[in-house]
């Protein structure tokens, strides 16, 4: 695993963890506002999480 710097928009994040295999990524709405990500896609799926309960995300964010 490796770390690595993260230039999202304007904003520059710090020791971000690089992991080489599968896996998705989740932020709360709030912070994805203060990054100034474009709007989300709405997704046809639900997560399941590790306690076994079921998360609708609110959707992804395209490629920026």
């Amino acid at each position: 695993m490796a770390v690595i710097k993260v230039h999202v928009g304007k904003n520059v994040v710090d020791d971000v963890l690089l992991d080489g295999d599968f896996g998705m990524n989740a932020i709360v709405n709030g912070l994805k506002r203060k990054l100034g990500l474009p709007p989300h896609q709405l997704v046809p799926f639900n997560l399941k999480m590790g306690n076994f309960s079921y998360n609708k995300p609110l959707g992804i964010i395209p490629n920026i």
